[in-house]
C-alpha cells in the first residue's frame, strides 16, 4: 500500500491491484496470454473488491473486468442515446430515418406467407 499527500494535511491511501495473466493450454500450445498489469485503487474500492469477491467466489481480476465491460457498454449506449436524441431534434434528419425503416418493415416477410409453421427439421407443416 502506498499513500501519498493530496493538500495540506490530507492523506489519501492508494491499493496497487495485480491482475495476473490469463493463460490457455491447447495442447501443447499456450494461447490468449495477457500480461500482468497493476491498478491503483483507493482502500475503500479495495475492500469493497475484497468484499464482492468473498461473496461472489469471484477474483478481484473477475470482478474488475465484468465492472469495466459494463461500464464501457453504459458510456456506449449513453452515447447512442445523445446520437437519437440529437437526430430526433432534427425534423428532416428523423423523417429520413422514419422512411428508411418504412423500407426494411417492407423487407420483412419477403412475400412469405404469416400463417406458414415450419417444423424443427425444416419442413413445413402441412
Amino acid at each position: 500500500m502506498r499513500s501519498f499527500a493530496s493538500g495540506v494535511g490530507s492523506c489519501i491511501s492508494e491499493t496497487d491491484i495485480e491482475i495476473l495473466p490469463t493463460v490457455g493450454y491447447k495442447g501443447d500450445r499456450v494461447e490468449n496470454v495477457m500480461t500482468t498489469s497493476s491498478v491503483h485503487v483507493n482502500d475503500g474500492t479495495h475492500r469493497v473488491l475484497q468484499a464482492l469477491s468473498e461473496q461472489t467466489g469471484k477474483s478481484i481480476p473477475e470482478i474488475l473486468d465484468k465492472a469495466v465491460e459494463e461500464y464501457r457498454r453504459k458510456i456506449f449506449f449513453e452515447g447512442v442515446d445523445r446520437d437519437y436524441a440529437a437526430l430526433k431534434a432534427d425534423p428532416q434528419a428523423w423523417s429520413q430515418e422514419v422512411q428508411e425503416r418504412e423500407l426494411f418493415d417492407n423487407t420483412l416477410m419477403d412475400g412469405l406467407d404469416p400463417d406458414e409453421r415450419w417444423t424443427d427439421d425444416g419442413r413445413v407443416k402441412d
